[in-house]
């Protein structure tokens, strides 16, 4: 099949697909060396044609799929695909996909999808912007959505990044600097120490792993309205953080745990250790497990 005959197809497949009530399709050509086109709908619907010796002389017809990872991208789906005999014409090609792409799932899946990839989109714009901005302070160009070397500036590996937390989380900026002047380093500690970030701490007030509602001005806990809530969901935080921070031994802490859930409060105490940890079950009527620990500075609460 010759490039004007395959374009011809994919132009009837196209109005084959509008005849079978599967939405309006346009054709977009491939510069592939061989014939292959995609034809796209406006909600996002993307199917790929081509022609090839591989499929035996067939038209090969494969749903296109968001990006998993990289906003903009779309990658073949392995799981919708369909061969058919182009002699068979337009219609069957429509038919195929309309029946063993279309309406066997891809369509069902395809909202979430291309909303996930609005979402990555907007996060590699924020990132570029950041990265922009960062890249200025130095006369250089924006490396995009990429971290930005400064090794020509001290010789040694120097990179800042820019990465979204988690999936329509705050971007954060990673800085990797070595071989920098003290001076420079100071003055950059400095800015830290006396950020917001380093002066705020957890309140304490109701424990390390209280609920938001109990958070007061100055504490970390204050941002983490998006944790998860409820019982079984504190439950395990409160078990991950004794066991992880504290040293309790995960039996010590699960056993904490249910006494508290039947007596609103245990005390552990460590063997060998002077420091005491309070699990509280449902604090002020909030419907989950809290955690008191001494601080740091050995002061109580």
């Amino acid at each position: 099949m010759n490039p004007q005959e395959f374009a011809r197809l994919c132009q009837g497949v196209t109005a084959e697909l509008t005849a079978l009530d599967c939405g309006e399709w346009a054709v977009v050509p491939l510069d592939e060396g061989r014939p292959a086109a995609e034809l796209h709908r406006a909600d996002g619907a993307r199917l790929y044609l081509t022609a090839s010796w591989q499929a035996g002389g067939k038209v090969t017809v494969t749903a296109l799929e968001p990006s998993t990872y990289t906003g903009g991208e779309y990658h073949q789906s392995r799981k919708y695909a369909r061969h058919v005999d182009p002699a068979r014409g337009a219609r069957a090609i429509a038919v195929a996909a309309r029946t063993y792409i279309l309406n066997a799932g891809y369509l069902d899946a395809l909202p979430e999808k291309v909303a996930q990839n609005v979402q990555r989109m907007a996060e590699e714009g924020e990132r570029a912007n950041i990265m922009a901005d960062a890249a200025g302070l130095f006369g250089l160009e924006g490396p995009g959505d990429a971290p930005l070397s400064l090794h020509r500036f001290t010789g040694k590996k120097a990179e800042a990044e820019v990465i979204h937390e988690r999936y329509g989380g705050r971007p954060v900026m990673s800085l990797e600097l070595h071989g920098l002047p003290p001076e420079i380093g100071l003055a950059m500690l400095r800015a830290l120490a006396e950020s917001d970030l380093v002066r705020a701490s957890c309140c304490f007030a109701y424990g390390p792993e209280h609920p938001p509602q109990f958070s007061v001005a100055g504490c970390l806990y204050r941002d983490q309205n998006e944790r998860e809530r409820g019982e079984d969901a504190s439950r395990e935080r409160v078990r991950r953080f004794l066991v992880r921070s504290r040293g309790v031994r995960p039996a010590d802490a699960m056993r904490a745990l249910d006494a508290a859930r039947e007596h609103g409060a245990e005390v552990i105490e460590p063997c060998g250790q002077v420091l005491a940890s309070v699990v509280t079950w449902d604090h002020q009527g909030c419907g989950e497990y809290t955690v008191e620990v001494p601080r740091k500075d050995g002061h109580g609460h």
